[in-house]
C-alpha cells in the first residue's frame, strides 16, 4: 500500500526502489558499494517527483544513525551475508526505525534439498538481465549460501512483528527494464508451476 516512507537497506543497484518506490513520498537506498549507488542513481534517474536519497553505509551503523521512521523497509538478499548472531541485532534496530503498522519485506536464499531449478527456469533465466549480470558479481561480494528458513519464518516474530505474507519461488528475471507484458505473464507462469520448490523464501512482516 502505498505510505510516507521507504527504506531499501542492501539497495544494490535499485531494484526494490524501482518496483515500489513511487508508492511512497520519500525513498532512501543505503548500500556499502559506491559502485553499486552509481548504477542505482542511473537507473532511478527517472522515478517520478518526490525524495529519493541514496547513502553509502554499512546498514546497522545507517540504522544506529538514523533515528527516523518508515512506512516500508525491504532488505533483499543481504540477510545471507550476515553472521547469524547478527540477526537478532537487525531485527530489533529495523523494529525501531518503522513506523506504526509499518512493514518490513525480506526474501533469502534457502535450502532446497538438492533440487534444481527445473528446466523452463533455466532456460528463461538465461535469456533474462541476470545473464549480462555476472560482471557485476565480483562488485556485489556475492555468496549465496542459503539461511536457515525460521530466520525468516519465526525469528522476527519475537523483535515485535506479525508475519503477515509468505511466498516460496526459484529465483526469476525479467528480460527487460522494466519489466514487459511478456515478462510479466511469463513470470507468474513459471512461479505458479514450478514456485513451490525454488529457492527463495520471501515474507511481509508488520510491526506490532
Amino acid at each position: 500500500a502505498p505510505g510516507e516512507s521507504m527504506l531499501d537497506l542492501g539497495c544494490g543497484t535499485g531494484q526494490m526502489l524501482l518496483r515500489y518506490g513511487n508508492r511512497f513520498r520519500h525513498r532512501v537506498g543505503v548500500d556499502h558499494s559506491e559502485e553499486m549507488l552509481d548504477l542505482a542513481r542511473t537507473r532511478l534517474s527517472g522515478l517520478a517527483a518526490g525524495e529519493c536519497r541514496l547513502l553509502k553505509s554499512e546498514f546497522f551503523a545507517f540504522l544506529d544513525a538514523h533515528p527516523g521512521r518508515y512506512s516500508l523497509v525491504t532488505c533483499v538478499g543481504c540477510l545471507h551475508h550476515l553472521p547469524v548472531t547478527a540477526f537478532a541485532v537487525f531485527f530489533r534496530l529495523v523494529r525501531a526505525r518503522l513506523a506504526e503498522n509499518g512493514l518490513l519485506l525480506l526474501a533469502e536464499p534457502v535450502g532446497t534439498g538438492g533440487r534444481a531449478p527445473p528446466s523452463l527456469v533455466t532456460k528463461w533465466n538465461a535469456i533474462s538481465v541476470m545473464a549480462t549480470r555476472a560482471a557485476l558479481m565480483p562488485m556485489e561480494e556475492s555468496h549465496e549460501a542459503p539461511i536457515d528458513e525460521d530466520t525468516l519464518l519465526q525469528q522476527p516474530g519475537r523483535f515485535g512483528f506479525r508475519r503477515v505474507v509468505t511466498s516460496r519461488g526459484w529465483e526469476l528475471f525479467q528480460r527487460k527494464v522494466p519489466a514487459s507484458l511478456i515478462d510479466q505473464v511469463a513470470l507468474r507462469y513459471l512461479h505458479a508451476r514450478f514456485g513451490g520448490s525454488g529457492n527463495v523464501v520471501a515474507v511481509l512482516w508488520q510491526a506490532i
